[in-house]
């Protein structure tokens, strides 16, 4: 959750073919758009898919050991990203 990078290294990954993940969402009517990597990458997608906040982070952790899911927290939040939270039960509860 960086700042964009200058303008000399954002030219040498667009001419080096130096793929990237981006995160497209929007803040009530304002798009957003920024970079991310592949471990805010893997903990997004986890959560799209509706598993588990554990599970979410661990397949975070998984792919880069130094996540901070609470600085991710504090940013998603007044950004707009995170919107809400909902309880839900594992497959082996009742």
């Amino acid at each position: 959750m960086t700042g964009d990078p200058p303008i000399g290294v954002a030219a040498q990954k667009l001419v080096s073919g130096t793929p990237e993940v981006a995160l497209v969402w929007r803040h009530g009517f304002k798009p957003r758009v920024r970079a991310v990597d592949v471990a805010e990458a893997a903990l997004i997608a986890a959560l799209l898919a509706r598993q588990l906040l554990d599970a979410a982070l661990q397949a975070a952790l998984n792919k880069d050991a130094s996540s901070d899911f609470n600085t991710w927290l504090s940013h998603g939040v007044p950004s707009g990203l995170i919107t809400g939270a909902a309880r839900m039960q594992s497959a082996g509860q009742n």
